[in-house]
């Protein structure tokens, strides 16, 4: 009795640990085996589904202040709920902009607008995962603001999107900001 007894609880055991091996390997964060150029990272989709990026959620949550999704990085010592969100909460934060002109023309007003003007050295200019061009550049504010700027063409010749990154240290050689970046597409991703 006690060899059968042996022989079903090794049985069970095994089973367990085969369904526990499984559901660890689908709790994953995203594709990890190089096949997915953002692996570890979420698709946002836009609820009118004019745009989408890749993001790492967490730390990255969307949010929606006034019918517009403002992503957030939380400071440690709060907590963010949808209804009651702040962007002088959070520690970095994007603001996805439509604009009808194409992203070189987009770039071109928010450059000339500025003041002082930006620092055209600093542009770059980049190609999205989609195929969309874009120019990107970035500026410090203040001793503890600085700014990432990117305009990626949309869907059509005549609209892009307004990217901007805003933290309190340099954006410039952000790696996952620019992962955010290049990710960025018009429409649902395919």
């Amino acid at each position: 009795m006690s060899v059968r007894l042996g022989f079903h609880i090794t049985r069970l055991l095994s089973v367990v640990a085969g369904v526990l091996a499984l559901s660890v390997g689908m709790v994953g964060c995203g594709d990890i085996n190089g096949s997915d150029p953002f692996a570890g990272t979420v698709t946002f989709v836009s609820a009118d589904q004019s745009y989408h990026l890749r993001l790492l959620e967490p730390p990255w949550i969307p949010v929606t202040v006034q019918g517009q999704t403002l992503f957030v990085v939380p400071n440690s010592s709060i907590s963010l709920s949808a209804t009651s969100v702040s962007e002088s909460d959070a520690l970095y934060s994007l603001h996805v902009t439509p604009r009808p002109v194409n992203a070189a023309t987009a770039f071109r007003d928010s450059a000339i607008s500025q003041s002082p003007p930006w620092d055209l050295s600093n542009k770059h200019t980049l190609v999205a995962i989609g195929g969309q061009s874009g120019v990107d550049i970035s500026w410090q504010e203040s001793e503890t603001v600085y700014h990432r700027e990117a305009h990626i063409d949309g869907a059509t010749a005549d609209s892009s999107f307004e990217l901007l990154f805003t933290g309190p240290q340099p954006l410039a050689g952000d790696d996952m900001i620019l992962q955010m970046i290049i990710s960025f597409g018009p429409g649902v991703e395919n």
